[in-house]
């Protein structure tokens, strides 16, 4: 298929900045970002960050391409680490 032009919505919902954007990677089938966003994390509640990768399309609106949700009780606070994850396409039902 044609390369696709991807960006990520990055979601906690417990956080008070619920939302964030990645810059949109041109002409690519493998995109990588390398950017940092910073939530404001409840303690007591399960934080659980959502990924949603979606390819610009000027014409029809932009399309949903995956997405990745990550449990981050496993992070350290304060420790910079960095995750790589593999997405399943998301189907037409």
């Amino acid at each position: 298929g044609s390369e696709s032009d991807c960006y990520v919505i990055v979601r906690l919902a417990t956080a008070s900045a619920r939302s964030h954007r990645t810059k949109t990677v041109p002409n690519s089938k493998t995109p990588e970002w390398n950017e940092s966003f910073h939530f404001k994390v409840h303690c007591h509640v399960k934080n659980i960050v959502e990924l949603t990768m979606y390819d610009t399309d000027s014409i029809m609106g932009d399309d949903m391409c995956s997405i990745v949700v990550f449990d981050i009780s496993n992070l350290t606070p304060g420790k910079k680490e960095t995750k790589t994850f593999l997405s399943e396409p998301v189907g037409l039902l």
